[in-house]
């Protein structure tokens, strides 16, 4: 069985089973399979730092963020039970949006503050 197999039918058994049922590692495989790639993503960036092209991957970012963003309006499209839901999740949506814009809001006021305003205070 190839990997691409293997993680297929780790996927499906963590879906099929109850949560009570499945393995600490099944439970937390999507999590920490985007840590250890964003680790790899960090690590690489380090060794690469000087070279060429890792200086055209900052222009590629935006553009590939944009077809991510399509490809999962796609999916959100074609699933049945988010668009007959869309009204309630719309706006829970807006008010989580919301509050995560004015905390960071706040978060970078304060941070600003403390960082800058208080230099100039001793000047």
């Amino acid at each position: 069985m190839d990997l691409n197999k293997k993680v297929l039918y780790i996927i499906t058994l963590n879906h099929t089973k109850k949560r009570s049922e499945r393995g600490i590692f099944a439970k937390n495989l999507f999590m920490i399979s985007l840590i250890l790639t964003l680790l790899a993503g960090i690590l690489l960036g380090r060794i690469f730092r000087d070279k060429p092209f890792v200086k055209i991957s900052g222009k590629l970012i935006f553009p590939i963020v944009l077809v991510l963003l399509f490809l999962m309006g796609i999916t959100i499209g074609t699933n049945d039970e988010i668009i007959a839901n869309l009204d309630r999740l719309g706006i829970e949506a807006l008010i989580i949006t919301g509050g995560a814009i004015a905390g960071s809001l706040a978060g970078a006021a304060g941070l600003w503050y403390f960082i800058f305003a208080k230099k100039e205070e001793k000047a």
